[in-house]
């Protein structure tokens, strides 16, 4: 049986018109780089500007998980590079 201890919130834009090929990929690249984890049902937002969701995994991966969502964030959500660069210094930190 599977235990999490972590959580990551994971948001996606409105501007998304179909959001679930973007959380498949990301889920590709957590079980590709072997990580143990589950998503939650999507979380209803009263101002329906984002796709919130929960993704849950042990303590022991959270590096590997933050890199991978670093890299699912510039890649497949094409966040800018300044933003990914503050994300990295606070993963390093």
């Amino acid at each position: 049986m599977f235990v999490s201890d972590e959580r990551l919130r994971v948001k996606v834009e409105e501007a998304v018109k179909d959001p679930e090929p973007m959380i498949e990929k990301l889920d590709e690249m957590l079980t590709a780089s072997g990580v143990q984890h589950f998503f939650s049902e999507p979380i209803e937002v009263l101002d329906d500007e984002e796709y919130i969701l929960d993704l849950f995994y042990d303590s022991n991966d959270r590096v590997t998980v933050d890199l991978i969502y670093l890299l699912w964030a510039k890649t497949i959500r094409n966040v800018p590079n300044e933003k990914i660069v503050e994300a990295m210094k606070r993963v390093a930190a």
